[in-house]
């Protein structure tokens, strides 16, 4: 009690979250430009929320967001 707490976003692997950051990134037109930690704090949550958002028959808004960050990671994935 009475300790201070520090929230984080933990980006533990190269995997999806990667992908989710570069596609965010691409559609931004940000790609290149350099950004912070505390940018990152932010495009990675909106990314994720992005791509998993659903409508009420419970599809996928934004399937092909969705799709571009999986191609990103595989990519990635494969060197």
């Amino acid at each position: 009690m009475g300790n201070d707490v520090v929230g984080d976003v933990h980006l533990g692997d190269w995997g999806l979250q990667m992908g989710l950051i570069i596609t965010e990134l691409e559609d931004r037109g940000e790609l290149e430009k350099p950004f912070t930690i505390s940018e990152l704090e932010e495009i990675y949550p909106f990314a994720s929320k992005k791509a998993k958002e659903k409508d009420e028959a419970g599809n996928l808004v934004n399937e092909e967001y969705a799709n571009r960050a999986k191609e990103k990671h595989l990519k990635a994935s494969a060197g």
